[in-house]
C-alpha cells in the first residue's frame, strides 16, 4: 500500500528499534544485489544500514513508498517497505514473518530466496 516518508521512517524506527534482521533487495540501473541488514542510525530523511558487507546509507527523499508494518497471510515475510526512486533505483526491504504465523500460499508456491 502506498504510503509518507513519515510513514516509512517509522517503519525503519521500529525496525531500529528492535534490532530486526532485514533481508533487502537494491536495484539500480542494469545492477542488483542482496543484503542482510539492520538498520542501525537514522537522521533526518537518512537511514544508516549495517550487515555482513558494512555500513550504507539510504536516502529517502525523492522516494516513493509502499510498505506495511502489518503481516500479510498471503506472503512468505513481515512488514516490509519499498522506496522507489524516479530514476528507476529501488530499494525493498524485508522483515522475517513472525514465528507461529504461517502463511495461507501452499508450501509449493512460496517463493524461494
Amino acid at each position: 500500500m502506498h504510503i509518507t516518508i513519515d510513514e516509512a521512517i517509522i517503519i525503519l524506527s521500529d525496525w531500529k528499534s528492535n534490532e530486526t534482521p532485514l533481508d533487502v533487495h537494491v536495484s539500480s540501473v542494469g545492477h542488483g544485489r542482496n543484503l542482510q541488514v539492520t538498520v542501525i542510525a537514522i537522521r533526518g530523511t537518512v537511514a544508516r544500514l549495517g550487515g555482513n558487507e558494512g555500513e550504507t546509507e539510504i536516502d529517502l527523499a525523492g522516494a516513493i513508498f509502499n510498505g506495511d508494518r502489518r503481516v500479510s497471510l498471503n506472503s512468505i515475510h513481515g512488514a516490509y517497505l519499498v522506496c522507489e526512486y524516479g530514476n528507476g533505483d529501488f530499494w525493498s526491504f524485508y522483515a522475517p514473518r513472525p514465528a507461529g504465523i504461517e502463511p495461507r500460499i501452499p508450501r509449493a508456491e512460496r517463493r524461494i530466496r
